[in-house]
């Protein structure tokens, strides 16, 4: 399949072990017909957080019929070394993208970007911290990380430094 936006195939997740590459999941129950990307593991890999299309038919498009990202989580089965069917997030919205997750070393607080309403640019940087099996309300990070611009791709390293790339500020990259 082909997005009728960049006229290019739609991205999957692969694995890679060693010199083989293969689907995440020849079952089509992680990757869709459409996006899937960025993804983040839960320190020994029980778990995936990722961003998908919004293209489900009973979620539907925003009002102003783009579809938007969203996250999805997927529990990795142990005795048959598989992911179940992914849920969503209750961070999600038909209305806003919710994409681009990093997880911290203890699985504890879950990064992601967003242009909900109410950021300070046109995409901020959330956290949302794990409550029982669930994920708490989201907290924009501020103006000592946000700007008026474009903050996207975050990660969080095991000792809590958060990377992240933005078009507002200024540098090389």
């Amino acid at each position: 399949r082909t997005d009728s936006w960049t006229e290019r195939k739609y991205y999957d997740m692969y694995i890679a072990e060693g010199d083989k590459t293969s689907l995440l999941s020849k079952k089509k129950v992680i990757n869709s017909k459409y996006h899937e990307g960025t993804l983040a593991f839960t320190n020994g890999f029980g778990e995936m957080i990722f961003t998908r299309n919004n293209y489900l038919k009973r979620t539907g498009k925003s009002k102003d019929k783009i579809i938007k990202l969203k996250l999805y989580a997927a529990k990795l089965d142990s005795s048959t070394n598989k992911f179940a069917k992914p849920t969503e997030l209750p961070l999600n919205s038909s209305e806003y993208s919710v994409a681009h997750p990093t997880l911290s070393k203890d699985g504890k607080r879950l990064y992601f970007i967003s242009d909900m309403p109410g950021g300070l640019g046109e995409t901020d940087i959330y956290v949302s911290y794990k409550e029982g099996e669930t994920w708490g309300p989201p907290v924009n990070l501020g103006k000592g990380v946000n700007t008026a611009g474009r903050e996207i791709f975050p990660y969080i390293s095991n000792d809590g430094t958060l990377y992240f790339s933005t078009d507002a500020r200024t540098g090389l990259g």
